[in-house]
């Protein structure tokens, strides 16, 4: 628990506390926006280089606005991309039981930074389900909004301690759970991703990879691989997570460049290995981190 921001929302006037959960919860967000910028003086995106058609991690000054706050707008606005009247198109029909739980979401927890962050991690599997199942297409709209589920989600640990906290102790169940073959595919899709990126991401993702690997050769039988320090091989599998889920949206973009080019073979390979790892990644991810 952060003590200091605890403080911050312990001093606030008891007049404020009377007008209403609803005002409450507004201050909060302004408390808990200033402890982030102090904290995180940027963000992170994935983008593709224009000049070598890799991709790469650029640092993004932080907006005024809350983090948090800014997380959930970018999810209402893609929903209403794709609900532009409120009613969702005979296309998007499949995904009406996904808007339904983000809806109910919004309207009675939308003040709850941890419930939050678990609807919208548990959408973005359901989101992803559907699109496997051909139940609905994989358009630019279903992958902004899929992207916005899983960046909220990012943003909510960034931005809150606890949900942080608890989102550590889930994965570190997990982690203990593991098997060889668990790590090691988890290892080869952080590798996929690196073989098409540059700089600074491709050599964090190849560092995660080999935290992950350091175990590689106890006995199947093992449950707990890796470094004797579990830290670090939360850090690797956290820290590795993060960049796959933010590159999910620039690996289709630059697939479908790829595809108009009709070049380039070994790098259109690549891409299409990189993003079958992230996907099975992802949905790993959405599992851990959404608790289900």
């Amino acid at each position: 628990m952060n003590w200091a921001l605890q403080r911050d929302v312990a001093l606030i006037p008891e007049g404020e506390w009377q007008k209403g959960a609803g005002h409450i919860a507004e201050i909060i967000a302004g408390i808990e926006a200033d402890y982030v910028k102090a904290r995180t003086p940027y963000a992170m995106t994935v983008e593709i280089e224009e000049d070598s058609q890799l991709l790469v991690a650029r640092p993004v000054p932080m907006a005024n606005a809350a983090l948090y706050s800014t997380g959930l707008e970018r999810v209402r606005y893609t929903m209403r991309k794709m609900r532009p009247d409120g009613v969702l198109p005979q296309s998007y029909v499949f995904a009406a039981p996904v808007f339904e739980r983000l809806d109910d979401a919004f309207g009675q927890y939308a003040g709850n930074p941890q419930w939050m962050h678990d609807e919208f991690l548990l959408s973005a599997g359901q989101l992803r389900g559907l699109v496997e199942r051909c139940e609905i297409q994989g358009d630019d709209r279903v992958g902004a909004l899929s992207s916005a589920l899983v960046n909220g989600a990012d943003d909510i640990r960034a931005a809150d301690d606890v949900v942080r906290a608890s989102v550590s102790a889930r994965m570190q169940l997990r982690i203990d759970e593991l098997r060889v073959e668990d790590t090691q595919d988890i290892a080869e899709a952080f590798d996929a991703v690196a073989d098409v990126s540059k700089g600074g991401m491709k050599a964090a993702l190849i560092d995660s990879a080999k935290v992950l690997r350091a175990g590689r050769d106890a006995p199947d039988s093992a449950r707990a691989l890796g470094p004797a320090d579990p830290a670090e091989r939360l850090d690797a599998l956290y820290s590795g997570g993060a960049l796959v889920s933010r590159s999910w949206e620039a690996l289709g973009e630059l697939s479908r460049r790829l595809e108009k080019l009709g070049e380039d073979y070994d790098k259109a390979t690549k891409v299409t290995t990189a993003i079958k790892a992230a996907g099975s990644l992802l949905a790993w991810f959405v599992r851990i981190l959404g608790g289900g």
